[in-house]
This record gives structure tokens, C-alpha cells and sequence, in this order.
């Protein structure tokens, strides 16, 4: 995976000049390193899917409760390794701090009874407004479409694996795992289709049991990203969750005086993380 970095170029209306949106250096590596964490939390997810969560279960549940959502659960996971792990991809971050653009909202409409284009639909824009980035978000991406076509969604105009980062992107409390969740989060938009119902784990959690679970963003941003760091309102130990593996240069200790033996094996990732609050 690529990674370009871009000032705002098209805000509307204009705020900054384009030449004031850069990152700094050190603004770079935490993106860097947040899309880093993010591929690796993935690989996890992907091993644990591929034993069918036997070591996940209650991750699992606390996210994605229905058995129904399995398949697409593992597909979904597969799906977004795949293009984390795609060398001939290019994800850029733009700098969209104190930017504004529109927003458009469209509606698909069918088309009975025309000629050659019967139960055909076209979109209809309904609305635009113009959309300023506040102090309070952390990224968005442009999206076209939700995975319900025959609903009003809204889009921004335009396309690409672009992430626009907001001010709250760099808050001095965000840690690699924020950042990490964040670009989950972003990249799931657009590969999966997903929208937001809603943030955090505790409502995150509650629609476990419905049909919302697959189609949110936040889910599989705080389902993934639990494989290595501990969330708040989340009393699981990702240790718990990280395949174990032997040190190949392991040497055999002495039995105890219990009689029991030790085991030489060390864990296979690093230590939970917590952040703030």
C-alpha cells in the first residue's frame, strides 16, 4: 500500500489557501503508522476468522451477534486485508482542517415503462449543502452509494481512496490505536459500503443483535482494532486473542517443585494499550 499526502485543494467556500494544508513530518508517521496498525490488526482478525473465531467468540458477539452475519463477517475481513495488503493500491491523506465542501443528496428513483428500461432507476439530486469540517470530526471519505440502493443516501461529489483528516484527527488524547481505528474506519466506507449508525462500543455494541451491525463503519473499526488494544466499555484482553507462538530459540527450564511443567512459549503480539478516559 502506497501512501500519498495532499493539501485541500477544493474548498467551498475557500478558508485557507491550499499552501497552508500541509502535514507536518510528524503528523505523516502518525498516519503512517496508523495505517501500519490497522493492516496488522487485520491480519489477526483474518487468523481468528479463518478458525471460525474459536479464540474470538465473545469479541465476536460483542459486535456481531447474529449467527446469520457470520459469513459476511469473514468475507468483509477478507475483503479489507485484501486491499490493506495491496501493493498496487495508493491511499492518500488530505488535510481537510477548517475546510468546507458541498454535500450532495441523491435518491435513486425507478423508471417503469420506459422503452428498453423497464424497473431501470436513475439518481436524483434532492438537496446540497455546504459541509464544514469542525473542530469536533475526525476524517470522512467520499462515498456514492450505501449498501441499501433503494434508500436516499447521501455522497459527496467525487471518488477515490482519499481520507480527509479533520482537527480532531490530531488531538493531543488520539493514540496509534484511534488512529488506527480511524482509518479502518474510513477505508470500510468504501470497500464494505458501510455508513454510520453509530460510534463508540457501547452503541456500537447495541446493535449486535440487528441487521445494522455489518452495515456500520464503527463496528468493524472497534471489532479489528480490539484484536490488539483494549477499548474502553470493552472488558476484553487482546492477549486473549493473539496466537501464541514458541520463541524458535527457546531453551527448556527445569520442571517447578510442583512437578508441573513451565511453558517456554511467549505471546505473539504486543501488550494491550490503553488510552485515555
Amino acid at each position: 500500500m502506497h501512501v500519498r499526502f495532499e493539501p485541500f485543494g477544493n474548498s467551498w467556500p475557500p478558508r485557507k489557501p491550499p499552501a497552508a494544508q500541509k502535514f507536518t513530518d510528524q503528523e505523516k508517521a502518525k498516519l503512517e503508522e496508523g495505517l501500519r496498525v490497522a493492516t496488522e490488526c487485520s491480519a489477526l482478525a483474518v487468523a481468528r476468522a479463518a478458525d471460525g473465531f474459536k479464540r474470538a467468540e465473545k469479541l465476536l458477539k460483542a459486535f456481531f451477534a447474529r449467527p446469520e452475519d457470520l459469513d459476511r463477517v469473514k468475507a468483509g475481513l477478507q475483503k479489507m486485508h485484501a486491499f490493506l495488503t495491496d501493493g498496487g493500491r495508493t491511499i492518500t491523506f488530505v488535510d481537510a482542517r477548517g475546510q468546507s465542501e458541498k454535500l450532495l443528496r441523491f435518491c435513486e428513483r425507478a423508471l417503469p415503462g420506459v422503452p428498453g428500461r423497464h424497473g431501470a432507476v436513475e439518481s436524483v439530486l434532492q438537496s446540497t449543502k455546504v459541509v464544514p469540517m469542525t473542530a469536533g470530526d475526525y476524517a470522512y471519505v467520499k462515498t456514492l452509494n450505501g449498501l441499501d440502493a433503494s434508500a436516499p443516501t447521501e455522497a459527496h461529489l467525487g471518488s477515490g481512496m482519499r481520507i480527509y483528516i479533520g482537527e480532531r484527527g490530531f488531538h493531543p488524547s488520539k493514540t496509534v490505536r484511534d488512529t488506527a481505528a480511524t482509518v479502518y474506519h474510513e477505508i470500510c466506507h468504501k470497500v464494505l459500503a458501510t455508513v454510520d449508525h453509530a460510534y463508540k462500543v457501547p452503541d456500537c455494541s447495541a446493535l449486535a443483535n440487528t441487521g445494522q451491525a455489518v452495515q456500520c463503519a464503527d463496528n468493524w473499526a472497534l471489532f479489528v482494532t480490539a484484536f490488539q488494544f483494549t477499548w474502553p466499555d470493552l472488558d476484553w484482553d487482546p492477549k486473549e486473542l493473539i496466537e501464541t507462538r514458541p520463541r524458535s530459540n527457546a531453551v527448556s527450564k527445569p520442571a517447578p517443585p510442583t512437578g508441573r511443567a513451565r511453558s517456554n512459549a511467549v505471546s505473539g503480539g504486543p501488550p494491550p494499550v490503553r488510552g485515555p478516559g
